[in-house]
């Protein structure tokens, strides 16, 4: 038996539904890890399949394991807001529950941080099948980023930067006034904005530790489902409670925004969704709104990639030629 850590360097929150194929390599990849003084928080959201047996099973071998069980499915969201509300470490990091990690990932994030008191440090990742061959391995620039609006910047402009929780670990402090909102997506882009509008100093590492299980199909490749639309809810939220002295930062917002509101019209278009013209005027609406709050000047020379830029052109002028466009590409 090992015997829990009265105070972890590192809490690592693991929201849990219906993984018993992959929940137990995935606890094993924390467990095992180089940095030993680490406390594990699953939160099992009701999961219908063996998940929680197994985390059971590998919580009575070792005392760093402890399981929340939501007693009804409630969501990721608020799973990591249950974790983040019983953390006792430091710093805070955040697992998937189909995902891995390398060996020492913690020990090496949190070197950094150590190092540099850091509030937020990154390192890559690799997106890995269901074989754990690798579809992409992303290496990061290594960079030391100072105050709130570098911080700030890298991130919106996603210049060297990733919006997704589990690649980084989070000063404990940054979440004192911060809950994941109640969205299917795009919570993380939430969080993000808000954590790294308050971060002083970010480092990030370029190693790839985080390994990540994607499905076959593309964030724009899905059938459309309401819940979509959070994507788009999400930017909007973070437009209007963004409170910045540095305005331009609002076209980086604006620019998710707008990427959001194209690809939910792709899916909508797609689909056979029965409010397809409300929807579909809804986003419209959304995007020229938003259209109109994009500074072009302010995200040039960011690294933002001018196949977005064009898409948005063409939307612009016309989403049903933007349609057709689309198509005879994928064609």
């Amino acid at each position: 038996m090992i015997n829990k850590i009265i105070n972890p360097l590192v809490s690592v929150i693991v929201p849990v539904y219906n993984a018993e194929k992959y929940i137990e390599k995935c606890i094993k990849s924390i467990l095992n890890q180089s940095l030993f003084d680490i406390e594990i928080i699953i939160i099992n959201d009701a999961s219908l399949d063996n998940s929680l047996i197994i985390c059971e099973k590998l919580a009575s071998k070792d005392q760093r394991i402890k399981i929340f069980d939501n007693t009804s499915n409630k969501g990721v969201a608020y799973s990591r807001n249950l974790g983040l509300d019983n953390v006792n470490g430091k710093y805070i990091g955040f697992v998937d529950a189909d995902d891995y990690i390398d060996l020492d990932m913690y020990e090496q994030l949190y070197r950094q941080a150590i190092k540099y008191d850091a509030d937020i440090v990154e390192c890559g990742f690799r997106r890995i099948d269901i074989n754990d061959n690798i579809i992409i391995e992303k290496e990061m620039k290594p960079d030391i980023l100072y105050g709130e609006y570098e911080c700030s910047l890298n991130h919106l402009s996603h210049n060297n930067a990733e919006d997704f929780s589990c690649n980084k670990i989070y000063n404990k402090e940054l979440f004192d006034s911060l809950k994941y909102p109640n969205y299917k997506y795009s919570e993380d882009y939430y969080i993000n904005v808000f954590a790294h509008k308050n971060c002083k100093i970010k480092i990030t590492i370029k190693d790839c530790y985080y390994n990540y299980l994607i499905n076959d199909q593309g964030a724009c490749e899905q059938p459309f489902n309401i819940s979509k639309l959070d994507q788009v809810k999400a930017g909007i939220s973070v437009y209007k409670n963004y409170d910045s002295d540095h305005k331009n930062l609002y076209s980086f917002i604006a620019l998710y925004i707008l990427r959001y509101v194209i690809c939910c019209y792709e899916e909508l278009c797609d689909g056979n969704y029965n409010e397809k013209e409300l929807v579909s005027k809804q986003l419209c609406d959304i995007f020229q709104e938003y259209y109109e709050r994009l500074k072009f000047k302010d995200i040039r020379n960011q690294g933002i990639d001018k196949k977005d830029i064009l898409k948005i052109l063409i939307f612009k002028f016309n989403p049903k030629f933007y349609l057709m466009i689309r198509n005879i590409s994928k064609n």
